[in-house]
């Protein structure tokens, strides 16, 4: 699961290619009780306040501090065509 679907584990997640798993997935938010909308709605309001852009973007400077610069030869490695030497 990417991203959102990741971070919002309160919401229905559906491949939104599979019409049958949208259906579904709407059938069971349509006929959802009140009170469990309303929780699931909290959750997810919950994780999107405390993941603002602000604290995404502090998070993301601090993971880039993090890691360290490669050397020109292990940037390139893999990248080189190298041939058989001939006899």
């Amino acid at each position: 699961m990417p991203g959102a679907a990741q971070e919002l584990t309160s919401a229905l997640i559906v491949n939104p290619y599979d019409r049958d798993e949208v259906a579904a997935a709407l059938d069971r938010a349509l006929s959802m009780p009140l009170a469990e909308r309303i929780a699931r709605h909290s959750a997810m309001l919950d994780v999107i306040r405390e993941n603002d852009i602000h604290n995404w973007q502090a998070r993301f400077v601090e993971d880039l501090q993090h890691i360290s610069p490669r050397s020109e030869e292990s940037r390139l490695r893999g990248k080189i065509a190298t041939f058989p030497k001939l006899a």
